[in-house]
């Protein structure tokens, strides 16, 4: 969590997963698109899109966007991913 933005903010520790009639969705935040295991974890969990909602800075927005695209390949689901700008 990034504090003091997200101290009041409790981490989620199970993935969240919709199964909908178009097939199932996965919903994470952007530093979560950051991380491998968890990616594959929505992938193995037969997702097809990834809802993933951002607030990025100014330094490294384009590296998110682009690593949240690598892991909609590696784990095989297409990435839905609306940002925020931040500072």
């Amino acid at each position: 969590m990034l504090p003091p933005f997200e101290s009041n903010s409790k981490p989620g520790t199970t993935l969240t997963v919709l199964r909908e009639p178009s097939g199932t969705w996965g919903v994470a935040i952007c530093k979560d698109m950051d991380f491998t295991p968890l990616s594959r974890q929505y992938g193995e969990a037969g997702t097809g899109l990834m809802l993933v909602p951002a607030w990025d800075f100014v330094l490294d927005r384009w590296e998110h966007g682009h690593i949240a695209v690598m892991r909609g390949v590696e784990g095989g689901f297409s990435i839905a991913r609306a940002a925020s700008r931040a500072i």
